[in-house]
């Protein structure tokens, strides 16, 4: 029998949205203009800079822990549960790999044009995830932590076939989201594997700035993954207003990665941060959202403006903290573990029954791809089998690693083509693949067959 590292159940989950937007109620018009329960603005940040978009909570309509009413979670690992935060040092950056979580952006706009982005936006988008996930100095997103997870469009789609990760319909039943918590026709239809995608769909996202699943709730279900008004999408972007710099992406990712807003049921206890408030410590407490880039104390300290979680326009946002990145790495190891280190879709035949396959490229001597697969606890002994097949002028090795205190190579293959299998009997804990390049390039296909 084959485990996942974690399995999760809901029962009855009663959702009530604290800001869900009737998108009966929310139109934006071919000049711009936008229309929200019978009130007019001119453009988009009119309606950002106004208390209606305030007080509707359009800025992210994610579900909020506090609109769980039942919160009846089987087999919930304790790190980064819905309740509670453990910091862990294996969640730690520095103690682990780099995680590459492939994307595919399904764009949809209506019969007029409206909601058809420039692939230019959307690159620009995924550029934006990884300054802010990578911190990458000399970038907005320099001053933060981090967080060793990064993204890529995606580069196979589900059929194995070539993809540039962008998928465009034109839909106007499509285009009008019915918001978090309703059935969604679209996601029904568009979405690839949630359990290997990260989709993002772009539309009218309600009337709201957009809204995520949570790990701990929707991992690999049909409804996972991130939605976002178009005119949020990208740098720079036309008609964005004050959210112009694709920030909500970065916040609604957070979300999608297991974070909850800075501003979590208020200020919490400053004796139990990681039972309360936003589930950790070095995040400020703080009593309310903010908006714009103002110098707000609540809680007793500063409140904190440049958290991507807050709701501060995206000029302020510059940060994740270190247990943010441990939570976020918690929720992928747990939750999301067939999410990372792929390019997508599965590809053809396989020299087992059941394999899980992934592809791959290595570019040349000493590169190489950690997690092809991501990294799974196994809560039994079993053994684990893998086979990689590269190409014939290289020299491609597969090893499998165990997480013993730190990360420890159990088993290796010898030969020297491309052509190798692993057969390893192993303890229950943690483990991941690698294949690494010890001379050569070119793509490869790996298959696993898990306990």
């Amino acid at each position: 029998m084959r485990l996942k590292c974690i399995s999760l159940v809901a029962v009855s989950l009663l959702l009530a949205g604290a800001a869900l937007a009737d998108k009966s109620d929310f139109k934006i018009g071919e000049d711009g203009s936008v229309e929200v329960k019978g009130q007019y603005y001119g453009d988009m940040l009119e309606f950002q800079l106004s208390e209606q978009f305030k007080r509707g909570g359009h800025r992210c309509a994610s579900q909020d822990l506090t609109a769980l009413e039942e919160r009846i979670l089987l087999a919930q690992p304790s790190d980064c549960s819905f309740s509670s935060t453990t910091i862990q040092s294996e969640y730690d950056p520095s103690n682990g790999d780099t995680y590459t979580i492939p994307v595919v952006f399904h764009i949809i706009s209506r019969t007029n044009g409206t909601g058809n982005i420039a692939n230019t936006l959307i690159t620009s988008q995924v550029d934006i995830l990884n300054e802010d996930f990578r911190a990458l100095a000399g970038t907005p997103g320099g001053p933060g932590t981090d967080t060793k997870i990064q993204f890529v469009l995606a580069s196979t789609d589900p059929n194995g076939n070539a993809t540039s990760g962008i998928n465009r319909v034109t839909s106007n039943a499509y285009f009008t989201d019915p918001g978090p918590g309703a059935f969604n026709d679209m996601k029904q239809a568009l979405r690839w594997d949630t359990t290997r995608y990260l989709n993002i769909y772009t539309n009218d996202a309600a009337g709201n700035l957009g809204y995520a699943t949570f790990p701990q709730q929707d991992a690999g279900s049909v409804n996972d993954g991130v939605v976002l008004l178009y005119s949020s999408v990208g740098r720079n972007s036309p008609g964005g207003g004050i959210y112009n710099q694709g920030r909500t992406a970065t916040h609604e990712v957070g979300h999608y990665l297991g974070l909850f807003h800075t501003f979590q049921s208020g200020c919490g206890s400053a004796s139990s941060p990681f039972t309360t408030g936003d589930l950790l410590a070095d995040t400020e407490r703080q009593s309310a959202p903010n908006y714009n880039c103002p110098n707000a104390s609540s809680c007793s300290s500063r409140d904190p403006i440049e958290n991507y979680m807050n709701y501060t326009q995206d000029t302020c946002m510059d940060r994740f903290t270190g247990q943010q990145t441990n939570r976020m790495r918690c929720s992928l190891i747990n939750y999301r573990s067939t999410l990372v280190g792929g390019t997508g879709g599965p590809g053809g035949g396989a020299p087992c029954t059941n394999c899980e396959q992934y592809s791959g490229n290595l570019t040349g001597t000493g590169d190489a791809d950690a997690q092809p697969n991501g990294t799974w606890y196994f809560s039994a002994a079993g053994t684990h089998q893998g086979w990689l097949e590269g190409p014939g002028s290289a020299d491609f090795d597969l090893e499998l690693y165990r997480w013993t205190g730190r990360w420890t190579r159990v088993a290796q293959s010898v030969s020297s083509t491309s052509s190798e299998q692993i057969t390893y009997n192993g303890a229950r804990g943690y483990y991941y693949w690698r294949v690494v390049s010890y001379s050569g390039s070119g793509s490869y296909d790996f298959y696993l067959d898990r306990p």
